[in-house]
């Protein structure tokens, strides 16, 4: 889905701008000379969109590469989605239920962990911006200036972290292992929502 990065973030509040601007509004963002095109793919958006906003908890999503989205779900809800977007469907791939099973429901099955190396996504609680200076200081030193232990997860987030944006700094950042979330814990305490591990199989 080539339209796939505008999902991004995909808070409820921004899911409901794609659903609600003008379709003349949102094609001014799209750089396809195709007028035809550019309409298709702004109907995909917007039924996307309505997707996320309407299973949400009934699946886990990734946005990959600016143009495709990676589903986990279960078979009932998979086989409504390749349905309904049927034309952008690529793959599926089934995993052995008895392995699943055993899994944490934070946990992620991956064939690539994200950027090839993180096994954590630590999830922060919304307001995060309101904290003081010194916890977002702290968070930046620990992930901007140790890439092989942690990344952020965007640009706006870097520049939050630098001290250069109002950014809310909501959102989800990468951890590489296990030891390196104990200083995340000690940084950020209760300001941590969740912590989803992908596993590599």
């Amino acid at each position: 889905m080539p339209c796939a990065d505008w999902l991004w973030p995909t808070t409820e509040e921004h899911l409901d701008k794609i659903l609600t601007n003008p379709e003349e509004q949102m094609s001014q963002y799209f750089k396809f000379s195709d007028n035809k095109n550019t309409r298709k793919y702004i109907m995909q958006l917007r039924a996307m969109a309505y997707v996320i906003k309407k299973c949400r908890r009934q699946m886990k999503f990734r946005i990959q590469d600016n143009e495709k989205i990676i589903i986990y779900a279960n078979e009932k809800l998979t086989s409504e989605l390749i349905t309904a977007f049927w034309d952008e469907w690529c793959d599926c791939i089934e995993v052995n239920k008895s392995f699943y099973a055993k899994l944490d429901p934070r946990t992620v099955l991956c064939s690539r962990l994200p950027h090839k190396k993180y096994q954590y996504q630590v999830w922060m609680k919304r307001g995060i911006y309101i904290a003081n200076d010194q916890l977002c200081k702290n968070l930046g030193s620990y992930l901007l200036e140790k890439p092989d232990v942690g990344r952020a997860s965007n640009s706006y987030q870097e520049l939050w972290l630098k001290g250069k944006s109002d950014y809310d700094g909501s959102g989800y950042f990468y951890i590489s292992d296990e030891k390196c979330l104990t200083p995340i814990h000690m940084i950020l305490g209760n300001k941590v929502d969740k912590i989803v591990k992908f596993v590599k199989i």
